[in-house]
């Protein structure tokens, strides 16, 4: 008698267990079909997949199943707060990074830098050092170390990372003939000079790499200069991909001289504006676009400095926050992103006496992309 009273008490337990997950499953399905369905992610930085099409053919060929699916999980009813919850379990369990995101101290969020392609790495010294010889020209090299080197002090114990002060040492070596601006070091000595949120550094990191300019290309003494807050919520690459969506935003600083300059910017579109500073962008997710407005293929700028001198700068977005020093510096400036710009920068520089050559990607972009093939 107790034995058969347990036994029906067990099987009322499975079936009650049984339903509340049966329950759960169908009302999380009419939750998610039901929830309201956006294009795009404003934590995670990207667009959201669309609804398949349901096909014969696309339902024969396995692709509906991997679209629906795909469609499924993007649009998963709070979405945003499982990643977080994900990403927190991850560090709680003591894993050093998610993503390829390592959780550092002091709530900073560093990009692992991991081996790239050594035929890319040397391909982009032979660049250079083409377009030097060919043009006769002499370069302003500046390799930006990222934070895992420059806040390599802030990153967890047992983190791993390829020592980018070597690269730059290589890059050196191989352009022994041009200029090769290394701020590593100082970099690495001096505190904050990276976003805790994004892969870039921030206006301190790029004021030190100014006054390394003024000492070894322009031999001057840096100008006079002030940061003004303009915002205190930005947050970055590094917090989209990593779910650490609990850091504390990064503040957003405009770079103003005294006296003011007066600038003129036209991009390659057109569009004009009298301003290095896109204060629409101070609304959106990619607030590092503040500067400069953001990735263009050309921007000429022209400006009120009275050293009379042109800069020509090859770069990748890392000297975004740092031409606003530039700009101090030079009455025209003409700034190339060779992932989108496809002609001969060469044709550019008209006057080589008065025309300062800057090459300024951080190590990651010169070891990973291959746009500097296109400087022909």
């Amino acid at each position: 008698m107790n034995n058969s009273s347990s036994e029906k008490r067990i099987s009322l337990m499975q079936k009650i267990t049984i339903a509340v997950f049966l329950v759960f499953i169908y009302a999380m399905a009419a939750l998610n079909l039901a929830a309201p369905k956006y294009t795009y992610s404003e934590n995670e930085n990207r667009y959201l997949s669309e609804l398949p099409s349901l096909s014969f053919s696309e339902i024969l060929s396995g692709h509906f199943d991997t679209a629906f699916e795909d469609w499924f999980t993007d649009h998963f009813v709070a979405r945003s707060s499982w990643i977080c919850v994900k990403a927190k379990t991850v560090q709680l369990a003591g894993v050093l990074e998610n993503n390829g995101v390592y959780f550092g101290k002091n709530g900073r969020l560093i990009r692992q830098f991991l081996p790239g392609s050594d035929k890319m790495f040397r391909s982009g010294i032979s660049a250079l050092q083409d377009f030097s010889e060919k043009n006769n020209f002499h370069l302003n090299i500046l390799l930006i170390p990222e934070a895992s080197y420059g806040e390599r002090d802030s990153l967890p114990s047992g983190a791993f990372n390829i020592n980018e002060k070597e690269l730059i040492e290589t890059v050196k070596k191989e352009c022994s003939g041009q200029t090769v601006i290394d701020v590593s070091d100082i970099l690495q000595k001096t505190e904050n000079t990276y976003f805790h949120t994004d892969h870039h550094w921030n206006e301190r990191g790029a004021a030190l790499a100014y006054e390394a300019i003024c000492r070894e290309v322009l031999h001057k003494e840096p100008g006079n200069y002030r940061y003004d807050k303009v915002s205190s919520s930005f947050c970055g690459t590094m917090y989209s991909r990593s779910g650490a969506f609990w850091t504390k935003p990064d503040e957003l600083y405009r770079i103003d001289f005294e006296p003011g300059i007066e600038v003129s910017v036209e991009y390659e579109n057109g569009n004009r504006t009298a301003s290095l500073y896109d204060a629409h962008k101070l609304e959106v997710k990619d607030k590092y676009a503040y500067y400069l407005g953001g990735n263009h293929a050309a921007v000429h700028i022209r400006t009120n400095a009275a050293s009379g001198r042109s800069a020509v700068i090859i770069k990748d977005s890392f000297a975004h926050i740092l031409i606003p020093f530039l700009a101090a510096e030079y009455s025209d400036i003409m700034v190339y992103d060779l992932r989108y710009y496809h002609e001969p920068v060469s044709e550019s520089v008209t006057d080589q006496v008065n025309t300062d050559i800057y090459v300024i990607y951080s190590t990651d972009s010169f070891v990973n992309d291959s746009s500097l093939s296109a400087l022909w």
